[in-house]
Parts: C-alpha cells; structure tokens; sequence
C-alpha cells in the first residue's frame, strides 16, 4: 500500500514538473514573439499568406492553366564567376511578351543580347509564347514542334496553354510574373517586363535600377513610364474600345506602359496574389496588372522614369547619326520602339556597350538635347503607341518628348 502512495505522489510530481516546463516554454516563445516588432511579424504573416496562395496551375478565369513549355530560372554556378562589378550588380529576370510565330524578333534580341553577356550581367532573359492554332501556323510557317526546338535550343521559352491572341495578353503577361516569382525568386531581385519589339538601352537601365532602389525604403518598387488620368474609349470602332462591362469608371487607374518596365520579386508576388482575387477578366494587360491590380493590392511606390522613354524611333536613330559627338554623349532615352527596323536594336546596343563600357559617354548638356535639336519630319509618319491598351496614347507623343 505504501508503495502505491509512493508511486502516486511521484506520478503527480512528474506531471506537475511537466505542466511548469509547457508553461515556461509557451511564455519563453511568447517573448521572443514580442521582442519582434509588430510590422514584421505582420509581414512575416503576409508573406507565408501570398506564397501559400500561389497556385501556378490556374491564372485569372483559365483554371486549367499549365506550360506547354518549361524552363529551368538559374543558370549554372560556373556561369557567374565572371559576373562583373559583384557590389552593384542588379540580378534580374528579363520577361519578354513574344509573338509565337514571330521568330525573327526573338533572334534578334538574342544575336543583340547574347546569353553569355546576358550572365555576366546578372540577367535571365525568358520569352512568354502563347500556342498559335492551325490557321497561324500556317500563315507563319511556324509549327509547334518547331517551337519546342527553339525552346530546346536556346532554353529561354516558356509557353502556355492559350491561343496566341491580341485579347489574351493578360494571360501572358501574368504568366511571365508568375513564373518568375515561382522559379526564380531565390535568385533574383528583379523583374523587367518587355515586349519583343521594343529596344533598350540594358546597362544603362541596370545602372537606374540600382540607383532607384539603392536609396528605397519603401515596401513595394515599379518603375516605368506611368500613363494617369486616361480614359476608356466608347466608340466601338477604334481598336481600343471597352465596354462598360468590361469597365464601368470613366477614368483609368494609374499604370505603367507594358512596353518596359521593371518591379521586385515581392510587388510581384502581391500582383499575381491579387490576380486569385479578382476573378473577371480584362483584357488590357499593362492597365490591368500594373493598374487595377496594383491598386487592389494597395501598391502606390511607383516610379517614373517618363525622361527615358520615347515613343519615335527616329529619336534613337538620332543619337546614331550625330557625327559630331557620336560615342560622346549617352542617348537620351533608355527605351523606345524598333520602328519595324531589323536592324536598329543591334546597331543602338553596340552604340550603348561601346558608350558605358570603351568611351565614358557623358550626358548630353541641356543646349543639346534630342528633343530640342533633333529634327523630324512628321508628314506621313505614323507614331507608335506607346501603352499597349492605354486610350489616349495619341495626346501623349509631345509629352513623351518632354
């Protein structure tokens, strides 16, 4: 009996010495959880919340989404050795929207941009391909299998399931987001978003994306020429027209020309999180990602780099013809259209290597300025435009330029 008593009471000591070790244990995590500020345990939360929702089998109203064609984010750890400037190097991820039976303009980026400049510079450039049905394809010349020994080749092509068309840029432009973020986040701090038939100046853009984010408290980051106060076109013969339906406001939110722009992988994440919300579909891909989702998601850090950008052509080809301070001066504008030309975007990227890396080009003083000294003939010309979808993009030419 005595032995029972004693066994009991040391049952009870053991089960009393446990209960103080879960009590300490649970208020010892509960300081810890205090010492953090609330801010961060909030983002903390908000981070785990995105990455648990990211579901790359469905974007928008396409809820059987899959990639037809596949790429792996990361080049080979031998591939940056030879990175240049380690310090300031800006590591990012180049989506391009591409025609998928337009092959010209993908090896024109290539032959400009080659993939071994492109590691040394810290950037993975991936083009986004929709399928094109039989009629395009036989229009193009350009089958599927051909496309899969594209992608097989050069490993810079990811594809979807939807049908190459003006309407379904949306699908493409998230798709390029969402694949970024869900491959390459480990490894990149950036997205640039292009079309195919858009030129750039690349080392002076990674310069500015250094220099805009270097100083940058804030939690979000988009950079791009930003298009306000447009509206949407009624008139249902012009190219651009929207339906009330389709959007009842009388006035566009905010957002950036889909030709080029550049965000972080977290502003990203938000934008194709925000996407799972908002389940109507619009077609207008850079007014609805980097507008109206972007105001859902309540991200207001934009910056605009308009002074870059221009939407003529002839403007970059006049940095080439200036004989007198070729390769003295940096060209005004960092982005702008090929003008259908095949042969501009290689011509002003060997001008911009050979401006940043061989000749230390200065900007130009303000006497000199393109837009004040360059001279155009605007008879029979027709002008890009400059926001694919934006409605008014016609009043923004001299703006442009300003």
């Amino acid at each position: 009996m005595a032995i029972k008593c004693m066994l009991c009471v040391l049952l009870l000591l053991t089960c009393f010495v446990l209960l103080l070790l879960i009590i300490f244990t649970n208020l010892s995590d509960g300081d810890e959880s205090d010492s953090r500020s609330f801010a961060e345990r909030i983002k903390n939360r908000e981070n785990e919340r995105l990455t648990f929702s990211a579901n790359p089998m469905k974007i928008l109203n396409l809820q059987t989404f899959q990639y037809l064609i596949d790429t792996k984010c990361n080049y080979s750890t031998e591939d940056y050795e030879d990175l240049e400037d380690e310090g300031r190097k800006i590591k990012a991820v180049w989506i391009i929207t591409s025609y998928a039976g337009d092959v010209s303009k993908r090896s024109a980026l290539r032959h400009a941009y080659t993939n071994e400049e492109l590691r040394r510079l810290g950037v993975r450039r991936i083009f986004l391909l929709g399928t094109l049905d039989e009629k395009a394809q036989v229009k193009t010349g350009v089958t599927q299998p051909a496309i899969e020994n594209e992608a097989q080749r050069f490993k810079d092509i990811i594809q979807g399931n939807f049908v190459e068309a003006y309407k379904n840029l949306t699908y493409k432009h998230l798709m390029g987001l969402q694949w970024a973020v869900d491959k390459c986040s480990g490894s990149y701090s950036y997205i640039m978003k292009m079309d195919d038939d858009i030129i750039v100046n690349l080392y002076e853009v990674l310069s500015l994306i250094h220099n805009r984010t270097s100083s940058n408290t804030k939690p979000d980051f988009l950079m791009g020429y930003v298009l306000d106060h447009m509206t949407p076109i009624r008139n249902q013969a012009n190219k651009w027209f929207v339906t009330k339906e389709e959007f009842s406001e009388n006035v566009y939110p905010s957002f950036l020309s889909g030709w080029f722009y550049v965000t972080d992988m977290l502003t990203a994440l938000k934008l194709v999180y925000q996407s799972r919300q908002h389940s109507k579909y619009f077609w207008i891909d850079d007014l609805f990602v980097t507008g109206i989702l972007r105001e859902e998601a309540k991200i207001y850090n934009i910056e605009n780099v308009k002074e870059y950008f221009t939407s003529d052509y002839r403007f970059l080809k006049c940095c080439l013809e200036d004989k007198k301070n070729y390769l003295k001066y940096k060209c005004d504008f960092l982005v702008g259209p090929d003008g259908g030309d095949p042969n501009l975007l290689s011509i002003f990227k060997k001008y911009s290597e050979d401006c940043y890396y061989s000749y230390n080009c200065v900007d130009r003083p303000k006497e000199q300025l393109l837009k004040d000294t360059c001279i155009l003939d605007y008879k029979n010309f027709e002008h890009s435009e400059l926001g694919i979808g934006n409605a008014q993009v016609e009043n923004l030419l001299s703006s442009a330029m300003s």
